[in-house]
This record gives C-alpha cells, structure tokens and sequence, in this order.
C-alpha cells in the first residue's frame, strides 16, 4: 500500500516476477497507480486502492479494510514492505528501509518528526508479529535487532544475463558508478571515503 516510487516499486516488481516464476498468482494493492517495469506485468493484478493513500489512511485501511480485500481476491499470504497488516494470514514482512531503525536524530531528519515516530512503530510492530521478516541487507537485518521469528537476508542484486561474463573498463582509467540518491540518511559519505582510498590504489579512477 505504502509503497510510491523510486526502489521500493523496483523491489516489488522483482518479487511479483519471482512469485510468479514458483507458480503463484499475484495481486499488487497500492494507494497508487502503479506501471510495475516487468515482462511478467500482464500476468500481475494490480488494484487501486485510493482509500488507502497517505500515512494515516493506510494504517486506517490495514486495520478495517485489508482484511476484507483479502477475502474477497482469495489472499493465501501476505508480503508488507516494513510492516505488519493485522490480517488472519501468514505474514512475510520485508524490509528495504533503513529510516525505522536509525537513531531518533537521523530518523527526525530524513522524514519529520511524525513519519519518523509511524515508521518505527510498524518496523518493530512487524518484528513482533509477522510470520517471517526478511532484510534487504545483513546492514539492516542488524540495525533492527532481534526478530521474533523466522529471519531472512534476501538481497535485491541486478539481472544479469545468462552466460555473461564480468566487464571491465578498457585501457588504464577505472570507472566506478554508484547508484544512489542523496539523501543523508543514504550515507553517500561512507561511498566517496571509499573511492577516495580506491584512488590512492588507481590514481586514473573516475567515480
């Protein structure tokens, strides 16, 4: 529900098409459109649900609506992005957000004082109570702590053709390309530290 642009959309689109690869059928509920980038997207169904759209009205809709939507498509499981919907089905909670577990001065600063409080609430609140929590990274999975279920690390890499073979810049001078964003709490910081240090190895480097 929660989940408008950027990676968060990505990640969705790749779970639907590994979903749909080991048999399952698929459904998507958003707060809004979406145009899932997928091969598979005609094979995924995609439901509107505008009732559901901002912070408060998707809480609302989880806690009195959801659980009638999944009745009525026949929902065998349930897969959240950071948080946990108090629905009667299993539950796999994943998440791909660093925000809900960074120190109160870090989290105020990325979303506003409000959003920063929800989000810890419904990371830890999935923590507790769903039937698995999965991590985009090893990072994450530790900056949460304890998990009161099953705990899956479950990375988003890129899709790499069969058969290809690793590429390499040509000649002397060294590429490196880093996909990003810039907000702070990305810690882009941390990256250009690295590259600084790659260059003492590789002075041609060109990030």
């Amino acid at each position: 529900l929660n989940l408008s642009h950027g990676g968060g959309t990505v990640v969705m689109a790749r779970l639907a098409d590994a979903f749909i690869d080991a048999g399952c059928s698929v459904t998507v509920l958003a707060a809004r459109p979406h145009v899932l980038d997928t091969a598979k997207r005609d094979r995924i169904v995609t439901e509107f649900l505008p009732r559901a759209r901002g912070a408060f009205r998707a809480v609302a809709y989880r806690r009195f609506r959801l659980s009638r939507k999944l009745r009525a498509i026949g929902a065998d499981a349930v897969v959240s992005f950071n948080y946990h919907s108090p629905v009667n089905l299993p539950q796999l909670t994943y998440h791909i957000n660093v925000i809900p577990f960074l120190p109160w001065p870090q989290r105020k600063a990325a979303v506003g004082s409000l959003r920063a409080i929800m989000q810890a609430r419904a990371a830890r609140d999935a923590l507790a109570n769903s039937a698995v929590n999965a991590f985009e990274s090893l990072h994450i999975a530790e900056m949460a702590g304890q998990a009161k279920g099953p705990v899956l690390i479950a990375y988003t890499g890129i899709d790499i053709p069969e058969g290809a073979t690793a590429r390499q810049s040509t000649g002397e001078e060294k590429l490196v390309c880093l996909v990003t964003s810039g907000a702070a709490h990305k810690r882009n910081d941390i990256a250009f530290r690295a590259f600084r240090a790659f260059r003492g190895i590789e002075p041609t480097a060109r990030l």
